[in-house]
């Protein structure tokens, strides 16, 4: 009798689990009316869901590769995107090695911009996997192997799926653009293709990339030709990021004399753009001059700030030797001094295994 009595009581058990939607056997528990167990919302580190601010509240769902987080806490998307927080970081002139240059400043860059030859895939991947190790995020520019023709056609499929499968294999985030600045290179309409045909493909291979295009920001905003309007090239398919080359002007050689207020001019453009397109957007290069240094010193850390209020993901500065309209290079000590201030409060990857002490030793 005691046998069939609690035989009788597991049914009844087992009959009010199943009537009430599961609510004894389900994986997730109970979610509540209307919810579902989807991907995890990021925590902000004030302990509200989703980012620091509205503009990056649309981006995608975080689910982290390897717990990837920034120093100030806010954490990565799998493609290393951050969910809140303004990446800081440079080139350098012939894609030199950054280390002792951050030696002397000591801290590592946010993010670094290198840029390539098709045929220099092997030299990228190292970068790329330097560039982790040291806990810099990699944006790496390459230079499609064929003409935007071929490229749509398909004549450089294998070589782009060899570089997604290569960059799949590192061990950490990396953002990609194929030919930066395209606004006078050729047949715009096939550059938009051509980006709509490889940002499916290798964004399909390697969850770890987020592939972006990088425009001129003068262009995208403002040239009297319509076709290289940033609502005219704009690919019909999933960009992770947006970039924008935009630089302060004055003192170049054309006699500019008028400090670019940055946020005027292009953040308050591009934020609202990138919010109704769903897209994350960051500066891929900017610089100022010797000049502008003396007439604004603290140009740069203005700028960053009005970016990082917009909500822009990353600012990247143009720190080359190569340029001949203007000087932009960080090379003077006032320039040094505004340069290294910005990087120091500026977040990071956490947990970098390449992190240096206030002095510039290696920590």
């Amino acid at each position: 009798m005691a046998r069939r009595g609690g035989l009788l009581l597991i049914s009844v058990i087992l009959a009010f689990g199943i009537a009430f939607g599961g609510l004894v056997s389900s994986p997730t528990g109970d979610l509540g009316p209307g919810r579902s167990a989807g991907p995890e919302v990021c925590p902000r580190p004030d302990g509200a869901a989703g980012g620091s601010n509205a503009a990056h509240e649309s981006r995608s769902s975080c689910q982290p590769p390897h717990g990837a987080v920034l120093s100030n806490g806010c954490p990565l998307t799998q493609r290393g995107i951050p969910e809140c927080g303004t990446l800081f970081g440079s080139s350098l002139t012939y894609n030199a090695d950054p280390t002792p240059w951050e030696r002397e400043m000591g801290e590592h860059l946010g993010v670094r911009r290198t840029y390539y030859q098709a045929s220099q895939v092997g030299e990228a991947v190292s970068t790329v996997k330097a560039d982790l190790t040291a806990g810099r995020i990699p944006w790496v520019s390459f230079k499609a192997p064929y003409s935007w023709g071929d490229m749509v056609a398909g004549q450089g499929d294998a070589w782009a799926r060899d570089l997604a499968t290569r960059l799949s294999q590192v061990d950490g985030p990396v953002w990609l653009a194929i030919n930066h600045e395209p606004e006078t290179d050729g047949d715009i309409t096939l550059w938009t293709k051509m980006q709509e045909r490889l940002a499916p493909l290798i964004r399909g291979i390697a969850p770890n990339v987020a592939y972006s295009i990088i425009l001129t920001g003068w262009h995208s905003w403002y040239s009297p030709t319509p076709a290289y309007r940033i609502d005219s090239l704009y690919p019909r398919t999933k960009i992770d990021l947006v970039g924008f080359d935009a630089y302060d002007k004055y003192g170049n050689n054309q006699g500019t004399t008028t400090q670019t207020d940055m946020e005027a001019r292009f953040f308050s453009k591009i934020a609202p753009w990138a919010k109704a397109h769903d897209v994350a957007w960051a500066i891929a290069e900017t610089g100022y001059g010797r000049l502008a240094a003396l007439n604004m010193p603290q140009w740069l850390s203005v700028t960053y700030d009005q970016m990082a209020a917009a909500g822009g993901v990353a600012l990247t500065y143009w720190n080359s030797t190569a340029e001949k309209q203007i000087d932009y290079a960080i090379d003077t000590p006032a320039k040094q001094q505004e340069f290294t201030g910005v990087l120091r409060r500026s977040p990071k990857l956490a947990g970098s295994r390449a992190g240096f002490t206030a002095d510039g030793l290696k920590g």
